[in-house]
């Protein structure tokens, strides 16, 4: 049995002839670089020591073919990469100087070696209008983030050893707040202010279709930002977390008018799921004013004499 026939197999509830294993695709299922070098020096492999996504300062090695197959990885991945740009600045910095992301988040060395997510561009924002007005939401449409993904994955299909699993460099809604604020501040708006932590959490989402909707196209931009300002203008919103919803149903219908309907779906369905989860978890609900709240409630239920 073959790598991707034991994963097909596994995923379609049949019994392979053992447990596939996902090993090195991606960050989530990755070696430290440290645990890397000890490994190939135990099974003797001669490999170069390189970064998955071509970074570094994360710290998470791109395990070679052999050890790959030494350690039994039944999958292989195709990465996307931040921009040519983001990378190509970060190659050319300073030494030991902060790591920044396409995102304006990075990371800082505390150690010769050793980086941590301490750069935060969004850090004392706290109204759903500070997050419009950050000019630093990346631009998913530069086509050097997947410039290399066709070849890959054509090779691997070719192959047809191991399954192929779309591995993209992301975070998901909560740790991305945590690195555009750091994980004090965000933990304490969750408390504070939980509308704006729930923003927070899904205003990317919105951020990202919208860069991969106009691109380059002044009237597609010009278009949005009036009906935005006209939106804005006519409704009052009691909470930021509104204004988001608003501005996902602007997203939505702008990519379904102007034909991406795959974007569209995509952003409806993620869209949701998050706020589904947030819902789920009772994520930001401040447990003072929700008891304040109950006993409002239970107040007014009373009957009166």
């Amino acid at each position: 049995m073959t790598s991707r026939e034991r994963v097909l197999t596994a995923i379609n509830h049949e019994q392979p002839d053992r447990v596939p294993l996902v090993i090195g695709v991606s960050n989530a299922t990755g070696i430290k670089i440290k645990p890397y070098q000890a490994i190939k020096n135990i099974i003797g492999v001669q490999a170069p020591d390189n970064y998955i996504y071509d970074w570094p300062e994360l710290g998470t090695a791109e395990i070679d073919e052999a050890t790959m197959q030494r350690l039994h990885s039944d999958v292989r991945g195709v990465l996307d990469l931040e921009p040519e740009e983001t990378r190509q600045r970060n190659r050319e910095r300073d030494p030991h100087s902060d790591c920044i992301d396409s995102w304006g988040s990075g990371q800082t060395e505390i150690v010769p070696g050793d980086w941590f997510p301490s750069v935060h561009p969004l850090p004392d924002a706290q109204t759903a209008e500070e997050l419009d007005s950050y000019l630093g939401w990346p631009d998913m449409s530069d086509p050097t983030r997947i410039a290399h993904v066709r070849e890959t994955a054509a090779r691997l299909a070719e192959e047809n050893q191991y399954a192929i699993l779309a591995t993209p460099w992301l975070l998901f809604p909560f740790e991305r707040a945590n690195a555009m604020q750091g994980m004090e501040p965000f933990l304490m708006n969750m408390a504070r202010s939980p509308d704006f932590a729930r923003a927070l959490m899904v205003l990317p989402i919105c951020a990202t279709t919208i860069v991969l909707l106009i691109q380059d196209s002044l009237a597609l931009a010009f278009g949005l930002a009036a009906l935005v300002a006209a939106v804005r203008f006519r409704v009052a919103l009691d909470e930021a977390i509104d204004g988001i919803y608003i501005f996902a149903a602007i997203c939505v219908g702008l990519a379904a008018g102007i034909g991406f309907l795959g974007i569209a779906a995509g952003m409806t369905v993620f869209f949701c799921f998050a706020n589904v989860l947030l819902w789920q978890f009772d994520f930001g609900e401040n447990p003072i004013e929700q008891h304040k709240l109950e006993k409002k409630r239970a107040k007014l239920a009373q009957p009166h004499n």
